[in-house]
């Protein structure tokens, strides 16, 4: 009997520890995981937007405009758009804008111009660098001032003619680019670089037949609110 109370005090204790053991090992396996850190949002370019901007307009095919900036037009105009953002964070789109010169020289002049232009660009999160061309139509001025002489006796006069004026529309494209920033979720601010090139057309200036067309530079700078 001895024996036997002693095997069995044996075969209790081994039990119970065993299932101490497995409990411990149970408890083990159910500890949650540290849970996973979140990244951020990413900016979303997607969406219509609209805006002003404004700058300079300097006539000339070449960049040697450029050397010229101080003799530049300023120009103002409104634009809107929509943005399509994929996965990969390329930006793609559609924008059209209208604008308007304060063009007062004499001789041949860019009034105004209105543009639609495909867009496509690569976002950083908040920053967008793009590129940009379409077709542009506008408005171009030619002006001229002449003489008239006039007899009076024996004296002769000359007397300044009212100023000749003749105007076209003009067809044309336009490249470009630029970068933006979002200010917020729903303002960005931009500036931009713009090619414009508009087609000759004939025109008569002093009686003379001259093909007249439009070659231009467009910087500028503005802000659009998205919707």
């Amino acid at each position: 009997m001895k024996y036997t109370y002693i095997v069995s005090a044996f075969i209790l204790a081994s039990s119970s520890m065993s299932a101490l053991a497995a409990d411990a090992v149970f408890q083990h396996d159910v500890i949650p995981s540290a849970p996973l850190s979140v990244t951020p949002d990413r900016y979303d370019w997607t969406g219509v937007y609209a805006g002003a901007t404004a700058g300079a307009a300097l006539k000339g095919k070449g960049f040697s405009a450029f050397k010229d900036i101080k003799n530049g037009t300023f120009i103002g105009g409104v634009h809107v758009g929509y943005n399509f953002q994929t996965e990969e964070n390329w930006v793609l789109g559609v924008e059209a804008e209208g604008n308007l010169l304060n063009d007062k020289k004499r001789g041949v002049s860019l009034k105004n111009y209105a543009a639609a232009r495909v867009r496509a660009g690569y976002a950083f999160d908040r920053f967008l660098p793009y590129v940009d061309g379409g077709v542009v139509v506008g408005r171009i001025d030619a002006n001229s001032r002449g003489g008239a002489v006039l007899k009076s006796g024996d004296n002769v006069e000359t007397k300044e003619a009212k100023p000749k004026s003749e105007a076209h529309t003009h067809w044309g494209y336009t490249l470009g680019g630029g970068v933006e920033y979002a200010l917020t979720d729903r303002v960005t601010t931009r500036v931009s670089y713009h090619y414009v090139d508009l087609k000759a057309r004939n025109y008569n200036i002093n009686g003379n037949t001259e093909s007249v067309g439009y070659k231009g530079h467009v910087i500028g700078a503005g802000f659009s609110f998205r919707f």
